[in-house]
C-alpha cells in the first residue's frame, strides 16, 4: 500500500525558495523570482521564438493542432501570441514567466496568491501560502461550516481557507511581482461561423488524439451513465487512443452507471473494469487522512477526500497513468440555470444575499464572510472577459467549475495518476455556447457530437431514471399540490436584517 504524501505535485512562486519537503527543487526565474516545486509536479521549461522563457506546469494539451504538442510547437511562436494561442489548450495546468502567468481556462490548477511584506506569492496550494512561507508568520484560518451538497459545498472564489490568500478568478493572468490582474485575452472567441457541430465534433478529437500521444504508459476514461464522460469516451474511440475505461464502485453509484458503463463500452469496443479496491488498515487509514487534511488544510468535504483515504483510488496512484474526465462539459447544457430560475434569478444580475438565497434555506454561518465572497464575485461580473457569458455560465465557470472542481482536483493530486479534462478549454467552452438555451439545456452540441464521433453511443439513454425515482417524484409532485396552502404562507428571508433590508458586509 503505497503512501499518501501531502503538498504533493505542488508549486510555489516567490521572492525566496520554499522547501516544503527535502526533495522539493528550486528554479531561479528571474531576480527575487523563484520557483519552487514538487518533482512530481510535471514541469517544461519552453522558449519561444523571440528567446522568452516559459515554464509549463500540469497537463495541457492542444485543440487546434492535430498530432502536435505544446511542447513542440511554443518554439514556432513569439511571445506577444501565446496568451491568446494558450486559449485552446485543455488540461489542468499553469503557465509561468517572469512578467506573466496564466492558468488553464477554469483554474484548476489554481493560481492562488498572498502578498507580504517580502512581496507577492503565488501557489497551487493555499495550505502553503498559509503556512509554509520563510519567515512569514501563519495566516489565520477562516471559519468556514461547509458541509458536501448542503447548500453552496465549497469555498467560493476568491476567498480560500486562509485569511489574506485569494484565488485567482477564471479567465484571469496575473503579474508574478505587481500582483496586478486582469482578463486573459482570447482572440479566437470573437470568430463567426462556430455554431457548427462539425468544428466541436473535430476539436474533439484533435485534443483526445492529442492526448493519446503525451508520454504515458497506460490512459483510461472514467465512464459513467451521462453526457460528460460519453462524450470523453466518443472523441478518444474517434481518435484511435489506446485506452480502457473503467467506473469507480461505491455506495453512492446510481444504478444506471452501475448497469451502463460495461455496455457503452462494448459498442466501441473498448475494454472496461469497474474499480472498488479493497479497504485498508486501520494505521495506514489514520496516516493516509493526516496527509490529506494536512494538503487540503482541512477542507477535506468532498468524498474524494474520502476515497483517497480508504484505498478506493488507489487504482489511479501510478504515475504512468493518465485519466481522463468529463468536468467542465456542463457549462454548454445551462449549469446551475435551474437552481437560479427556481429562486426566482433570471437574465438581470444577482445580489450578493440573492446568491446565497439560492443555495441556503438558513443563513450560512458566518453570513459576513459569504456575504464578502458574494460581493466580490458579484462585483467581478464588470471584468470584460473573453467568453460571451450570461452571469449565470459565469458562476459554474467561476464558482461551480474554478472553486469547488479544483479543490476536488487537488485533493487527487495527492494521487500518482496525472488527471486530463478535455473540456477545460476556452476554444470548446466557446464552441459549446454557441446555441440557444433551449437547444443548450436538451444538450444539443454534445448529442450532435457523440453522433459524429461514435454514432452507437448516441442510440443508447443517458442517465436514465429508475422507475422507483419516477413514482417518487410523482408522489413529491401530488404532495405539492395537496399541500398548496403551506407552500404559499410567505417565507421570512433569513439574509435581511430586523430593519427589513439585505444583510451586507461593511
Amino acid at each position: 500500500m503505497q503512501a499518501l504524501v501531502a503538498h504533493q505535485k505542488q508549486f510555489v512562486l516567490g521572492p525566496e525558495a520554499v522547501r516544503v519537503r527535502p526533495e522539493w527543487e528550486a528554479l531561479q526565474i528571474a531576480d527575487r523570482l523563484i520557483l519552487s516545486i514538487c518533482p512530481k509536479l510535471r514541469i517544461s521549461k519552453l522558449q519561444s521564438r523571440d528567446r522568452k522563457n516559459y515554464y509549463l506546469l500540469g497537463l495541457a494539451v492542444l485543440a487546434d493542432a492535430p498530432g502536435s504538442s505544446v511542447e513542440y510547437a511554443l518554439a514556432s511562436k513569439l511571445s506577444s501570441e501565446i496568451e491568446d494561442w494558450t486559449g485552446f489548450w485543455a488540461g489542468k495546468w499553469a503557465l509561468i514567466s517572469a512578467t506573466q502567468c496564466w492558468q488553464d481556462a477554469a483554474g484548476l490548477l489554481g493560481l492562488y496568491h498572498r502578498r507580504t511584506a517580502d512581496g507577492l506569492w503565488l501557489s497551487s496550494s493555499p495550505a502553503i501560502l498559509g503556512g509554509y512561507l520563510p519567515n512569514v508568520e501563519p495566516a489565520e484560518r477562516l471559519p468556514w461550516r461547509i458541509a458536501h451538497e448542503k447548500g453552496m459545498d465549497w469555498i467560493p472564489a476568491p476567498l480560500t481557507t486562509r485569511e489574506n490568500v485569494f484565488k485567482l478568478l477564471a479567465l484571469r493572468t496575473i503579474d508574478p511581482t505587481s500582483g496586478a490582474i486582469r482578463p486573459v485575452r482570447f482572440s479566437a472567441a470573437q470568430s463567426s461561423g462556430t455554431k457548427d457541430v462539425r468544428v466541436l465534433a473535430t476539436t474533439l478529437k484533435t485534443v483526445m488524439g492529442n492526448w493519446g500521444e503525451t508520454a504515458f504508459r497506460e490512459r483510461s476514461v472514467g465512464l459513467t451513465a451521462g453526457f460528460d464522460t460519453r462524450t470523453v469516451l466518443a472523441a478518444a474511440t474517434a481518435a484511435n487512443v489506446d485506452f480502457h475505461a473503467f467506473t469507480d464502485v461505491h455506495q453512492l453509484l446510481a444504478r444506471a452507471d452501475h448497469a451502463l458503463p460495461p455496455r457503452l463500452a462494448a459498442q466501441v469496443g473498448v475494454v472496461h473494469r469497474f474499480r472498488d479496491n479493497p479497504a485498508i488498515d486501520g494505521v495506514d487509514v489514520r496516516a493516509r487522512q493526516a496527509a490529506i487534511i494536512a494538503h487540503m488544510d482541512r477542507a477535506i468535504f468532498h468524498p474524494t477526500a474520502e476515497m483517497c483515504v480508504s484505498g478506493r483510488a488507489d487504482h489511479m496512484h501510478d504515475g504512468g497513468l493518465t485519466i481522463a474526465a468529463g468536468h467542465g462539459f456542463e457549462i454548454g447544457r445551462c449549469a446551475q440555470w435551474a437552481r437560479f430560475f427556481r429562486s426566482g434569478l433570471t437574465e438581470r444580475a444577482p445580489t450578493p444575499g440573492s446568491l446565497l438565497r439560492s443555495f441556503f434555506h438558513a443563513r450560512p454561518k458566518p453570513l459576513s464572510l459569504w456575504m464578502d465572497a458574494m460581493t466580490i464575485w458579484q462585483r467581478s461580473l464588470t471584468d470584460p472577459i473573453p467568453l460571451d457569458l450570461d452571469w449565470r455560465d459565469r458562476f459554474y465557470l467561476e464558482q461551480r467549475f474554478g472553486a469547488w472542481a479544483s479543490t476536488v482536483q487537488r485533493t487527487l493530486d495527492v494521487l500518482d495518476g496525472t488527471f486530463f479534462y478535455p473540456a477545460n478549454c476556452l476554444w470548446i467552452a466557446h464552441l459549446m455556447l454557441q446555441y440557444s438555451p433551449r437547444e443548450r439545456r436538451m444538450g444539443y452540441a454534445q448529442r450532435s457530437a457523440i453522433s459524429l464521433l461514435a454514432p452507437p453511443l448516441a442510440q443508447m439513454p443517458f442517465n436514465p431514471e429508475p422507475i422507483g425515482t419516477r413514482i417518487k417524484r410523482r408522489l413529491a409532485l401530488t404532495c405539492l399540490v395537496t399541500k398548496r396552502t403551506i407552500l404559499m404562507m410567505p417565507v421570512p428571508n433569513p439574509f435581511k436584517s430586523n430593519a427589513g433590508k439585505e444583510t451586507a458586509p461593511t
